[in-house]
């Protein structure tokens, strides 16, 4: 799921000007060196935070979502894929 950052689609802004964001910050922005590894038919999100010894998923996500600032917070990979996203969706042809 996409969830727009700073809610920049509602201020007006078109949505390539918006910074798009995943649940995958990089993981530096944590000040961890990469995300854990969550074993197979593990919810992602509640097998990070118990890998990083947090509890509630819903409070450190909305907590690893607000130390996102700006594109160079987020994985290369995961930017470059929703650049490829919105050209393909946008794409007239």
């Amino acid at each position: 799921m996409i969830t727009w950052w700073r809610g920049a689609r509602s201020r007006g802004s078109p949505a390539t000007s918006a910074i798009p964001m995943s649940s995958s910050p990089a993981p530096s922005v944590l000040g961890i060196d990469a995300w854990p590894k969550i074993p197979k038919g593990t919810e992602w999100k509640a097998g990070v935070c118990h890998a990083l010894g947090f509890g509630d998923p819903t409070a450190t996500w909305r907590r690893i979502i607000s130390s996102v600032k700006t594109y160079a917070d987020l994985e290369p990979a995961l930017v470059g894929a929703v650049e490829r996203l919105i050209d393909f969706v946008t794409d007239p042809t």
